[in-house]
Formats: structure tokens, C-alpha cells, sequence
């Protein structure tokens, strides 16, 4: 399989077995190789930005005996949110020659522009996940507050007010996409919802509230 520079791997276990065969293709002897770098929580409750800056400025080097450098990340569902904000550049445009491998057992878990920026691959199943991590668009069709409340909170997590814009208007796509697909005999309403929470997200709204009223005035068959 051919990989990309910014990968996440979503396993059953943190176990480097599960992704051994993915190192390899990249760093064929791993062990005490300069090329080779490796972050894990260490029984940590979570990885802080110190490391995360501390591999983007070695990945920013040159490789050194092998072809490509390797940075891996294990438990990457433990990386703080200041930490996944700091990685979120070098995984968009990652220097040339360099492989970032994040590992995990809960992708969801990671903030949607890191998902975005990745390719998602399951190496129990050694191809890339058929379910898109990108945006999960469930909550606004099952009706389930809890669910639609973590959402926006995810939403509110991003960082950068330009990246925030740009993934809410992704998922109101993805809504709408889904929508024209079910011809839903409701449809026509909800896509008018739609593009009023697209304008007022345009015209720079409290984002938090016109979520909350997209959710509450979507009508469900």
C-alpha cells in the first residue's frame, strides 16, 4: 500500500506490531536509526506541546542515512488540544522526505482538521477506512442533544477562526449532500435551513447559536 506523508492509523490496540510492516516500508531498521522518531504518552495522561514542538523542529531536517524521516505517535488521542492546534501545519505540508504517523484506537477523538488533513487507514483491514472521519453528520439526523452539543463543541475547539469557518461550512455540505440523496419528503425545508445557517455563518453570527437553532428546527422524518 502506498502511504502518505500525514497518516492516521486506527488500531485495535497501541501495539507497534499492528503498524510494524507500515514502519518498515519507510525506516527498514527502526532501532537507533537517526531517521526514526517515536512520541508515546509513557503512561502519561496526555502528550504536551513540548513534545510535539520537539518533533516538528527534528522532522524539519534532512534525512540523515535514510531515504524519508519517520515520526510516529502513539495513543495520538492523548495529544492535548494545544498539541493537536501545533501539529496541524507540519501534518497540512509536512517537509519533504518525512512520514507522521499517528496511531490510535479513537481517530473521532482527534480534532476534525487534523482528520481532515490525513489519510485514515485500519492495518487490521490494510486499506484506508471506509467511514469518513472528517465529519460525522449523524447527530443532526438522530435527535440526540448530547451528541449534537459535542459536536459544536468540537466545532468550537478549532483554534483558528478562518479553519473553524471553513470545517462547519464542509459539514453543512455534507448535510446538504445527504439531504438531495434521501429525498426526504422534508427536504426542502431543511435544505432552506441549510442556507440560512450557511449566510448567518457568513455574516459572522454567534456560531454556537446557529448551530444550536440548525439542530433544533431540523425537521426529521
Amino acid at each position: 500500500m502506498k502511504l502518505t506523508q500525514s497518516t492516521i492509523f486506527h488500531t485495535k490496540t497501541e501495539l507497534k506490531e499492528e503498524i510494524k510492516e507500515f514502519i518498515l516500508q519507510i525506516i527498514p531498521n527502526p532501532f537507533n536509526n537517526p531517521d526514526y522518531y517515536e512520541i508515546d504518552s509513557q503512561d502519561k495522561q496526555s502528550i504536551g506541546i513540548k513534545q510535539i514542538k520537539e518533533m516538528i523542529a527534528w522532522i524539519q531536517n534532512r534525512p540523515f542515512q535514510e531515504e524519508s524521516k519517520l515520526a510516529v505517535i502513539f495513543e495520538a488521542d492523548k495529544m492535548t488540544l494545544e498539541s493537536q492546534n501545533s501539529i496541524l501545519k507540519v501534518l497540512e505540508e509536512p517537509p519533504a522526505k518525512s512520514y507522521i504517523f499517528l496511531v490510535t484506537r479513537n481517530p473521532k477523538s482527534l480534532l476534525p482538521t487534523i482528520l481532515s488533513r490525513t489519510n485514515l487507514i485500519n492495518p487490521r483491514q490494510g486499506r484506508k477506512d471506509q467511514v469518513s472521519p472528517e465529519i460525522d453528520i449523524n447527530p443532526i439526523f438522530n435527535e440526540v442533544p448530547q451528541e449534537w452539543l459535542q459536536t459544536i463543541d468540537n466545532f468550537l475547539k478549532i483554534k483558528n477562526p478562518k479553519e473553524r469557518k471553513r470545517t462547519i461550512s464542509s459539514f453543512l455540505g455534507s448535510i446538504h449532500s445527504h439531504i438531495i440523496e434521501g429525498n426526504s419528503p422534508k427536504g426542502g425545508e431543511n435544505l432552506e435551513l441549510i442556507a440560512q445557517t450557511e449566510r448567518a455563518l457568513n455574516a459572522n453570527t454567534n456560531m454556537k447559536l446557529i448551530l444550536e437553532n440548525l439542530f433544533f428546527n431540523f425537521k426529521r422524518d
